[in-house]
């Protein structure tokens, strides 16, 4: 099992010798937070957190999703210690990179050989992006969704209506009631 209290250390340590490189100098006074402010604030936190579901735990598998893999949360801390900023392959050349490279893979695990796209911060937003590409792929055409989709209807709400929606109701067993009215929306 990867052991974070021993990785996190590591990860501060690796970035403070890489921002060294760059030279010395004094952070603005406003970046300056007392230990006992911090304190607090951080004990406010974790006691906050505590009203949460033990998503992480094999006693509770009320959940699909579990928390990130050690690994991930270290990778993802180590990389949030400099904010690199992966909006251009110019913004941040390793992250841009690394993103390159998921996507390849992820486009590999479907067989695709040819692929463009990027990571997103969400599923929200990727649903927002899906929309946005079948909105300006096929003019004209309906989206449709489940009426029962929890998830996927704040989505729909929060999307400007420039793109024509179809509800459509499942059954009592969570099935498409026909295919024809889906069909229909072409």
């Amino acid at each position: 099992m990867t052991d974070l209290q021993a990785w996190l250390p590591r990860a501060v340590g690796a970035i403070s010798a890489w921002e060294k490189q760059f030279g010395e100098f004094t952070p603005h006074s406003s970046l300056a937070v007392s230990d006992d402010v911090l304190g607090a604030a951080f004990g406010r936190l974790v006691e906050r957190l505590h009203d949460n579901y033990p998503f992480g735990s094999p006693r509770y598998v009320g959940q699909m999703l579990k928390p990130p893999h050690p690994a991930a949360v270290l990778g993802y801390t180590t990389a949030m210690l400099i904010n690199p900023n992966a909006h251009a392959l110019d913004g941040g050349p390793a992250t841009a990179a690394l993103e390159k490279n998921v996507v390849a893979r992820l486009a590999g695990m479907f067989g695709f050989t040819e692929h463009l796209g990027h990571l997103t911060s969400s599923g929200t937003i990727a649903n927002l992006e899906a929309l946005w590409v079948a909105r300006e792929s096929h003019p004209g055409k309906a989206v449709a969704y489940s009426a029962d989709g929890v998830l996927f209807e704040p989505t729909i709400n929060a999307y400007p209506r420039a793109i024509r929606i179809s509800v459509i109701p499942l059954t009592t067993v969570g099935a498409l009631p026909s295919v024809d009215r889906i069909l229909a929306l072409r």
